[in-house]
């Protein structure tokens, strides 16, 4: 019922659209371009076969647990809803995707693959949204923490409970790899939980702030 969490989670809306509308002009400009030009069949962001069984599970689980708050807004069920999206998804799923991707394409990580300063720049740019939101979630579960009573360890199983479907998205088991071109699958595993414990902390830790944007949107290694 606060306005000021209605108005933030109406910009968040607004600029998950702009993020959408990036990506899908860069599939239609780029991809489709490349595809054409080697003769491909053009490819659709949305096809199945780019997301597997742990995604749609996590997504159903987030879905649930923002239908949830319908018929239960308490502190538990809120903070259970920001595990799942501001915590998990954005804060460790998505920060561990901006990772891979940005390392695979930056100018100076891996010569072998193409670097996409369009891509990069679009990422670089995003992740200064997400942080906001990352930051937001981190702030309400701190607040539910220190005056709602609300136990930390409903946080810590929540978001324990999710983080091995974030490991089986992060490392699918049915990409094809190339040895030793990109990010390894098991570097961007650690790299989810370095930042599952990160986050953790800062939320749990009374004396611990909520780190500025700049802390939250910095990809340590990226572009070295």
């Amino acid at each position: 019922d606060d306005i000021d969490d209605q108005m933030f989670v109406t910009t968040q809306m607004y600029e998950e659209g702009k993020h959408t509308d990036h990506f899908d002009r860069y599939w239609r400009e780029v991809i489709h371009g490349v595809e054409a030009e080697l003769g491909l069949e053009r490819s659709s962001p949305t096809d199945e076969k780019w997301f597997n069984d742990a995604y749609h599970d996590l997504f159903e689980r987030n879905e649930r647990a923002m239908g949830a708050l319908l018929e239960d807004p308490g502190p538990e069920t809120f903070a259970e809803a920001y595990c799942h999206y501001h915590l998990v998804i954005e804060g460790i799923l998505a920060q561990t995707g901006y990772y891979g991707m940005q390392q695979s394409y930056s100018e100076r990580s891996y010569p072998e693959l193409p670097h996409l300063p369009g891509l990069y720049e679009g990422f670089t740019k995003i992740r200064q949204d997400e942080g906001r939101h990352v930051g937001f979630g981190m702030a309400k579960l701190k607040e539910l923490v220190a005056e709602d009573g609300v136990d930390p360890h409903l946080l810590d199983e929540t978001v324990n409970e999710l983080l091995p479907l974030v490991n089986r998205i992060a490392a699918n088991p049915e990409d094809q790899y190339i040895e030793d071109v990109g990010p390894d699958p098991s570097e961007l595993q650690s790299f989810a939980a370095d930042k599952h414990l990160e986050r953790m902390e800062q939320i749990t830790d009374a004396a611990e702030d909520v780190p500025g944007l700049e802390s939250l949107t910095e990809l340590k290694g990226v572009g070295d």
